[in-house]
């Protein structure tokens, strides 16, 4: 049973869901400067989920009952969406910072929308790619 649940959590999708829940809290919580400190810990988030992808590339299976697949192809695809995603959190921090926007749930949004982009490459039928849409649809 233990044993079930470090694999579990060695997901990618779900790693960085709760890595996401715990930079939510983070920025609600936090006084000064949130959207900097935010901004920093959705970085270290993408990354340890980008260093799951690489970890989980040579194994292809299905999991949660076939709604997701997960192939070298997929994870190529991953890794590209992460990067994209830190990228774009690393030219918008300044941005947002000048224009007088910044509030830490800009990050967390990209957050979510990467995770619903992750898991709708990973999908193995219409019903998880409608949910992976609508997981996106919230940033």
């Amino acid at each position: 049973m233990l044993n079930n649940l470090i694999n579990l959590l060695f997901i990618p999708e779900i790693s960085l869901t709760i890595l996401i829940f715990f930079s939510l809290l983070y920025g609600l919580y936090s006084k000064h400067n949130a959207y900097i400190k935010t901004s920093n810990l959705s970085l270290i988030s993408l990354i340890i989920t980008f260093i799951l992808i690489i970890l989980n590339l040579g194994k292809d299976y299905l999991y949660f009952n076939d709604l997701f697949i997960n192939s070298s192809f997929v994870n190529f695809f991953k890794g590209l969406i992460i990067l994209g995603s830190i990228s774009s959190i690393i030219i918008s921090k300044n941005y947002f910072v000048e224009i007088k926007l910044d509030k830490f749930e800009i990050p967390i949004l990209l957050m979510f929308g990467t995770l619903g982009m992750l898991l709708m490459i990973s999908s193995n039928n219409l019903m998880s790619m409608y949910l992976s849409i609508e997981l996106q649809s919230l940033s």
